[in-house]
């Protein structure tokens, strides 16, 4: 209780000195990282800094604004005196002062302010998330009345609809439709050729996708020589360095 009170006290007292700079034209500077920082910034981590050295001299504190003061201890306060400091420049509530404390690295405590709405949540171990503001509300999940209204967590988290869900792609002026896990026996499917999408004409060496692949046959080559497919065309004409043909194995 000792701990919940003498933060929630310097909270209190980083509120009240952030509330002034609000939506009054503070000006910011940029740290290290390009991230702005404000006289709000300052103010606020200091204030937080003072009270709870004052209270607590033995813990260490890790801060955003200023050097890390006793990080080896046992117990550290971590402290974000404004989280989204752009909305504070910009007028926005969408900001709020972050207190934390660890024990061994792992964290036991942690509230949330919001320093203009003057809301916070406050949670930790053995400490049941509670809520307080002047606005009212209560925190928990909404009841449900309808379960095929719930959404799971796995479709939730899933990046992308399954492949019978998502809609035909368009490459240049072809629809390319998705091709079922097992395609129709005796059923031709289009084949797009290399050259139709820019890539140019196929190589000596490249199989050509033609609509009609099935035509394609192998025959023996000559010694020293590698296999090539063929169409009837060239199968049917002289090998290469006979007379009259210029058509043969490459």
């Amino acid at each position: 209780q000792s701990l919940i009170a003498a933060a929630e006290a310097a909270l209190d007292a980083a509120g009240a000195a952030i509330r002034p700079h609000f939506r009054a034209g503070v000006l910011s500077d940029d740290k290290s990282d390009e991230s702005p920082v404000t006289i709000a910034d300052q103010q606020a981590e200091q204030i937080l800094r003072e009270i709870l050295i004052e209270k607590f001299p033995d813990f260490g504190i890790l801060g955003e604004e200023f050097p890390d003061h006793n990080t080896g201890k046992k117990y550290v306060w971590v402290i974000d005196p404004i989280d989204g400091t752009r909305a504070f420049i910009t007028g926005r509530l969408t900001f709020c002062t972050l207190l934390g404390l660890l024990e061994d690295g792992i964290p036991i405590l942690g509230f949330i302010d919001q320093p203009i709405t003057r809301e916070r949540w406050r949670g930790g171990r053995n400490l049941p998330t509670s809520f307080t503001g002047p606005l009212g509300g209560t925190i928990g999940p909404r009841p449900v009345t309808n379960l095929a209204h719930v959404v799971r967590p796995a479709e939730s988290q899933r990046s992308r609809p399954p492949a019978s869900r998502r809609p035909p792609r368009l490459l240049g002026r072809r629809r390319l439709r998705l091709r079922p896990a097992h395609p129709r026996p005796n059923r031709r499917r289009r084949r797009i050729r290399p050259e139709n999408l820019g890539l140019g004409r196929p190589g000596p060496h490249h199989r050509s996708r033609r609509r009609h692949h099935h035509r394609l046959v192998r025959r023996k080559a000559p010694p020293g020589l590698r296999r090539h497919r063929l169409s009837r065309r060239q199968f049917h004409a002289p090998r290469s360095g006979a007379k009259g043909s210029g058509v043969g194995f490459a």
